[in-house]
């Protein structure tokens, strides 16, 4: 069998003793590929798993292959047991992979069967997923994650380790039929003649050749660098809103996708009369619905900043960029409120507006400013501590501020 592999690369080959990476295994010491072992033995089958630790390091060491190895214990309070050793091992190989920083990518044995029992899931669950089947390259944990065997079947894995007399064992749980995916792959994918299987795979590819046209579409009529139209978003099928969330999550690499429950729940928010609405994605991410569009927000507190100008000049940060030397007066700022400081609004602030001192926040709620954005734009306060310029906020503001003022927003999509 044939790795379609850069041997310039060096891989970690997550192994599991079992026939499919252990297949791998020995495809990568025939062809000569340069790669290191990582292996997790949960101590989860008594003396199964340690049989299964002892025979794989004695076949690493036989081929001067090094092994990672990492003992994990599961214990009920986890939840699911499959849950938590996949998250288990990938955690352990982002270790890896960020400790050594000499690997090009995590190889992991997923093969045909596996896109089969994948795509079969989706479709008895009624998954709009962001890939039909499995793709060849990922990321997982912002680690790139290849998949070199998706063209090849469990059983040609198998015979290939009998016939190459690599060591494997089968896992006893994988014949467990309370698990769905073994029932899928037992009593249905086991089953299948040559026919229905092309037929099957022929399938998924068109499923996909689908989904990549409607993301193209959905692509060329959104910019994902600015906050989405909600209005838009609205005159969206179902179909082409949870692809449009999907394709907005990946900008910020999260690739689970949303279940259709969720999907559901955010489409109601987009559609409340409540101006300012979070929800929250997990415990880093959120989506955030301000007026008319729809961000995606990390979540926590926005960034603080405070800086002084002693003299109309030049400046630039993260935040601000301003060119205040052309002129002796800038948006009513004059010579003598100088030394100036920039921060954000505070919630007390207030601001003379036509003669009369106003609220900073009655006065952001009147403008139409997204609550996350109130949290971090800048005024500009004297040496006697009055706030003596507010930069206007308009939803199209990066179009419209003069250009000796710049507000920049960096982290806020």
């Amino acid at each position: 069998m044939y790795l379609s592999l850069d041997k310039t690369k060096k891989y970690l080959l997550a192994c599991s003793f079992g026939p499919d990476s252990m297949a791998l295994f020995g495809m990568l010491l025939e062809a000569g590929y340069l790669f290191e072992i990582a292996y997790v033995d949960y101590h989860y089958r008594g003396t199964e798993s340690d049989e299964e630790t002892r025979n794989l390091l004695a076949f690493a060491t036989q081929h001067n292959i090094y092994v990672h190895l990492h003992n994990a214990h599961y214990e009920t309070k986890y939840g699911n047991f499959e849950g938590w050793a996949r998250k288990e091992r990938y955690n352990f190989f982002k270790h890896i992979y960020d400790l050594e920083k000499s690997f090009d990518s995590v190889l992991v044995a997923h093969h045909q069967d596996d896109v089969l029992e994948t795509y079969l899931l989706q479709k008895r669950r009624r998954n709009r997923p962001l890939y039909y089947g499995m793709q060849n390259a990922i990321k997982i944990n912002n680690m790139p994650v290849l998949r070199p065997l998706l063209e090849v079947s469990k059983s040609q894995l198998r015979m290939y380790c009998l016939a190459n007399e690599i060591p494997f064992s089968d896992d006893s749980t994988n014949y467990d039929l309370k698990y769905e995916r073994n029932k899928i792959r037992h009593e249905y994918i086991a089953k299948l003649n040559v026919a229905k299987r092309t037929n099957l795979l022929q399938e998924i590819k068109d499923r996909n050749a689908n989904l990549e046209n409607l993301r193209s579409t959905l692509k060329s009529d959104f910019d994902f660098s600015s906050p989405l139209d909600i209005t838009k978003l609205k005159k969206l099928n179902d179909d082409e809103f949870a692809n449009l969330i999907f394709m907005l999550l990946e900008t910020r690499s999260l690739f689970r996708p949303l279940s259709k429950k969720s999907l559901i729940e955010l489409q109601k928010m987009l559609s409340s009369a409540k101006p300012n609405i979070e929800w929250n994605i997990n415990d880093k991410w959120m989506f955030a619905k301000a007026y008319k569009n729809l961000y995606l927000l990390p979540r926590g507190p926005m960034p603080s900043y405070e800086y002084t100008i002693d003299r109309p000049k030049k400046f630039q940060s993260d935040f601000i960029q301003l060119d205040f030397t052309t002129k002796t007066e800038h948006h009513g700022i004059r010579l003598l409120d100088y030394p100036l400081i920039i921060r954000p609004a505070k919630r007390d602030d207030n601001y003379l507006v036509g003669g009369y001192r106003k609220s900073v926040l009655r006065l952001f709620i009147d403008w139409k400013m997204p609550r996350h954005i109130r949290d971090i734009w800048p005024v500009f306060v004297n040496k006697s501590g009055v706030i003596v310029y507010i930069p206007r906020y308009r939803a199209d503001y990066k179009k419209t501020l003069d250009s000796d003022l710049v507000i920049h927003l960096p982290f806020i999509c």
